[in-house]
């Protein structure tokens, strides 16, 4: 695997949302068809998609819900599917408030993620501004402002948005 980075870089947009029951499960393994579980098959599909297409590095600041949920979909593809050995993680992690916020499933997702991932300190909403990012991955509940923040700051400079939510 080269260590150079690759210029097709997927940022996951911040959400409140949990979108698994039971963090670290891959929704095919899933006890129910509940639509949590449906939302993770949905999100492991897209970033599957995703890798099929070019993209290698995936870029997580690990503030929210679904920024975990999505880190650790990224490495339990990387860890479980052998065709997707060189994707990357890339993480920003939040200060030490934000995370003593975190309830317990949460912060030792956090831990196992901080683990397992390459940290590349860097503010999300910097890599929207700057045009780093080559795609926008978010779920978009239409309530959480730094997720529509982040959407519109997107779309202002022309970075392509995907939003689960409407998937």
């Amino acid at each position: 695997m080269k260590d150079t980075p690759n210029l097709l870089i997927v940022l996951f947009g911040p959400s409140a949302t949990h979108i698994l029951e039971q963090p670290g499960q891959i929704a095919e393994n899933g006890p129910s068809p509940s639509p949590e579980f449906r939302l993770e098959t949905t999100l492991a599909r897209t970033i599957k998609e995703l890798y099929e297409n070019g993209y290698r590095t995936f870029f997580s600041d690990l503030q929210s819900g679904f920024n975990l949920e999505a880190a650790n979909c990224v490495l339990m593809l990387r860890e479980n599917d052998p065709e997707l050995k060189d994707i990357r993680l890339l993480v920003n992690p939040p200060d030490e408030q934000t995370v003593s916020g975190y309830d317990n499933l949460s912060r030792a997702l956090y831990a196992d993620i901080l683990d397992n991932a390459r940290n590349h300190y860097r503010n999300a909403m910097d890599i929207c501004k700057t045009g780093s990012c080559s795609l926008l991955l978010c779920y978009n509940d239409g309530i959480d402002e730094p997720t529509r923040a982040m959407v519109r700051q997107a779309r202002e400079n022309g970075i392509p948005v995907i939003d689960l939510r409407e998937a």
